[in-house]
């Protein structure tokens, strides 16, 4: 959509603030297709330069319960990744693309995201978003290889709970207003898929639920 410059310039700076709460206002994609102050804090190691994040293989799920807690695994995964990503943005939108389906929502936001803290020298500090699953209201679907047509009856996994925020702050350089971002712990859905050939859960799309009807309770 094209609008004047400036409104264009509004709507990046809120949907990356969002990004760096780990979520975003978009409505959900059908699934089933594959692919300032600061808290205290103790210091981590900054990565290396050209180094990358990359999730931990999991077994193939073979039944729902398995598809949920295997999946939001990586989502805790990615989270700890992202924080690195927002405090070191010359590490790149590279550095969390093995979390990343390619091409998804969740890949543009990373993109958008690496691309606008590096053009106002935003970082973020403290620790990353804690997140707690909703096991009653997620569910693992069918997904099917789009390369091969082979189908996984488990292999698509829609993740609802909350994320908490609270632990970290962004940093903007002098003469910048942090952007406004509210703490505490708000809902979300996160859709992944499952790589059979690297055997691991891709993130598809991140998706704000607050204010949504029948979002999880946080």
């Amino acid at each position: 959509m094209k609008t004047t410059k400036a409104t264009a310039t509004i709507t990046l700076m809120i949907a990356v603030a969002l990004a760096m709460a780990a979520c975003t206002p978009t409505a959900p994609t059908d699934p089933t297709t594959s692919p300032t102050s600061s808290p205290t804090a103790t210091p981590t190691p900054t990565p290396t330069p050209g180094a990358v994040a990359t999730p931990s293989p999991a077994p193939v799920p073979t039944n729902q319960q398995e598809a949920i807690t295997s999946a939001a695994t990586t989502i805790e995964s990615y989270l700890v990744a992202s924080i690195d990503r927002d405090a070191n943005p010359e590490l790149g939108e590279s550095y969390v693309g093995s979390f990343l389906v390619q091409g998804s929502q969740a890949a543009k936001l990373n993109a958008d995201t690496v691309k606008n803290n590096l053009e106002k020298g935003w970082l973020k500090v403290g620790t990353p978003s804690t997140w707690t699953t909703n096991d009653a209201m997620s569910y693992a679907s069918p997904s099917t290889n789009a390369a091969t047509g082979e189908t996984l009856d488990f292999g698509t996994a829609v993740v609802y709970g909350c994320s908490d925020n609270s632990t970290w702050d962004i940093t903007v350089p002098a003469g910048q207003e942090a952007p406004a971002i509210p703490k505490g712990a708000f809902p979300a859905q996160w859709t992944l898929i499952f790589e059979q050939n690297a055997q691991v859960w891709l993130i598809q799309e991140q998706v704000d639920l607050t204010g949504r009807e029948g979002a999880p309770t946080c």
